[in-house]
């Protein structure tokens, strides 16, 4: 897969790569930190499995529509 790629290069060449997506299952299989924003405002912050391991965040309980 493309994130596969990605990232190997980027941990292979040892450089730090930004990921936007509004698919929550690409941020969770990409990246090793995740932001949720929202409007502008950062939500929540933090190690990518902390961020989605239940009980999760209220904003992204809500967007995920856990709540």
């Amino acid at each position: 897969e493309m994130l596969d790629l990605v990232n190997a290069l980027a941990r292979d060449l040892g450089f730090t790569l930004l990921f936007v997506s509004h698919q929550p299952e690409d941020a969770r299989h990409a990246a090793s930190r995740v932001l949720f924003v929202e409007a502008g405002e950062i939500l929540c912050d933090g190690p990518t499995e902390q961020v989605f391991t239940p009980p999760l965040p209220a904003p992204l309980a809500a967007y995920l529509g856990e709540t």
